[in-house]
């Protein structure tokens, strides 16, 4: 009896599609520079918790149904390139050393004295 409630409830959700540039869920898109926090509440269904830049807290059930968990959680961990990805960065997550800016290939001004 329960599960038929389940398939119930996860039909009536909106739509959830992702982007490049964005998630949309229902008629509401969020942009992935938005979102600075997902965490995975849930293995069966999914059940993953974003958090937008406006501390605003979105909870997304994704239905087995459709594709396989892990495939939706892929993609959504690799495109939120600025949250924390279960409270990790996401270049930690991933394996890749942090973000450090270049060095300056300019050269460095020199003063020269003149001797006489």
């Amino acid at each position: 009896m329960f599960q038929h409630y389940l398939v119930l409830y996860l039909a009536s959700r909106p739509a959830i599609e992702i982007y490049e540039t964005h998630v949309k869920i229902g008629e509401a898109t969020f942009p992935w520079r938005h979102i600075r926090r997902l965490d995975r509440s849930a293995k069966v269904p999914l059940v993953v918790r974003l958090t937008l830049s406006d501390k605003s807290r979105i909870l997304v059930v994704f239905p087995v149904i459709l594709k396989p968990p892990v495939t939706w959680l892929r993609n959504l961990r690799r495109y939120a390139r600025e949250a924390l990805i279960d409270g990790v960065p996401y270049r930690q997550f991933w394996g890749k050393p942090p973000w450090r800016r270049p060095e300056s290939t300019c050269p460095r001004r020199v003063t020269v004295v003149a001797s006489r």
